[in-house]
């Protein structure tokens, strides 16, 4: 039997035996649908379409399968705490949000944690099937679909501050045993990443940012003590965060042109921390410098509106507070967006792609720094000053 054909009848088989889609089911078929790709080493997945008899009524569904990636050399990223991370989430914490009606905010979710051939695996309801898409943006969005990603935002965290009053010996429980995705010893990508986002573009800076950038060099070069700092939460403000809060984990449902809701999708580096995670990494990797000065403000308003508005009655932090927040410690979105940005920039216009591979393979920090320097090529390096010049100009905050 094939692996693909053994993955189909293993899922099949839990699904059923679980009882997932309740009693009295007669599974008339199912097929694979043409997203099916168990050979994407990074990211393998079957989508399915089940029809089935329950209580004389025929029925379909369309679910996903994520698979957890079990070669070897994605242990550098920690993709096995990622995908314990995830199921954690739909499995334990999640459902401590749902009295406040989390579940619009993500995808239907039915089952995970058994194995084939060695992987874990999730299985969803296909968003697809319900009218939702990946974002038509890639980069800089507009403000529809940005007050929107903001509204469902403020939503998902009002649901943290309601389960800190509501269940909080559960909520805090079940939050401890998030795993760091990231700011681990050892684990060097994501750290040589940022400190190759501060350096490339540093050069030929104007010599009034001088001083602010050597302050910002210093603090990257503290390694992992400062960002478990700007990671460690601290009440009463601290929420359950995406963690990776952009619009490529976002599918959303179009009306015409416009988006009319969102869900979010990968909660593989969820955490325990400021609201300002999630925040700041969406304003500096999905707003232009011209969005940020022109709208920041606004968007905060609406972030605070629906988190004051989610659960009546709920005491939350005052849109100052939020305000303050991310003064402080918007420097966390920053350092993670300027990596990235020269990696989007080369998806858009070919330029020096990202091979991953080859970056996770890399075994000493220098052979790191030489995958990530050249990434975008010279546009690359042109949006990352131009980010960097920006943060230094208007968000620096002078506590750093």
């Amino acid at each position: 039997m094939s692996v693909l054909k053994s993955a189909e009848a293993t899922v099949m088989r839990d699904l059923l035996r679980c009882k997932v889609f309740g009693e009295n089911v007669d599974v008339i078929g199912y097929h694979l649908d043409d997203m099916t790709n168990l050979d994407d080493t990074r990211n393998p997945r079957l989508y399915l379409t089940l029809n089935y008899v329950k209580d004389g009524a025929a029925l379909k569904k369309k679910l996903f399968v994520k698979f957890q990636p079990v070669e070897e050399v994605y242990n550098r990223l920690s993709m096995e705490v990622q995908f314990n991370n995830e199921i954690l989430s739909y499995t334990e914490i999640f459902p401590l949000l749902n009295n406040y009606k989390a579940s619009p905010l993500l995808p239907e979710y039915y089952f995970s944690t058994c194995y084939f051939d060695k992987r874990k695996y999730l299985v969803f309801e296909d968003l697809n099937d319900s009218g939702f898409v990946g974002s038509k943006l890639i980069f800089s969005s507009d403000l529809d679909h940005i007050k929107l990603a903001f509204e469902k935002l403020g939503r998902f965290h009002a649901l943290s501050y309601a389960a800190k009053v509501e269940r909080r010996e559960e909520f805090f429980s079940a939050v401890k045993r998030i795993q760091e995705p990231h700011w681990v010893e050892g684990l060097r990508i994501n750290l040589i990443s940022v400190k190759n986002g501060v350096s490339r573009p540093g050069t030929n800076l104007p010599e009034k940012y001088a001083d602010k950038y050597k302050r910002l060099c210093a603090r990257v070069d503290e390694e992992y003590r400062f960002f478990l700092e700007l990671v460690k939460p601290e009440e009463p403000i601290a929420v359950l965060c995406h963690g990776d809060f952009c619009l490529n984990n976002m599918m959303y449902r179009y009306r015409g042109d416009r988006p009319d809701d969102v869900k979010f999708i990968d909660f593989g580096t969820v955490r325990y921390a400021s609201p300002v995670i999630d925040l700041s990494f969406f304003v500096f990797l999905n707003l232009s410098p011209e969005m940020r000065a022109s709208h920041l403000a606004e968007l905060l308003r609406v972030y605070h509106d629906s988190l004051a508005n989610t659960v009546p009655g709920l005491s939350v932090p005052s849109l100052a507070d939020v305000q303050e927040e991310f003064r402080r410690k918007c420097v966390y979105g920053f350092l993670h967006a300027i990596y990235y940005i020269p990696v989007m920039s080369a998806v858009i216009t070919g330029v020096c792609p990202l091979d991953f591979l080859e970056l996770v393979k890399a075994s000493t920090d220098e052979d790191i720094f030489k995958e990530l320097r050249m990434i975008g090529g010279t546009k690359g390096t042109e949006l990352m000053q131009e980010m960097l010049i920006d943060f230094l100009e208007n968000y620096f905050c002078d506590s750093l």
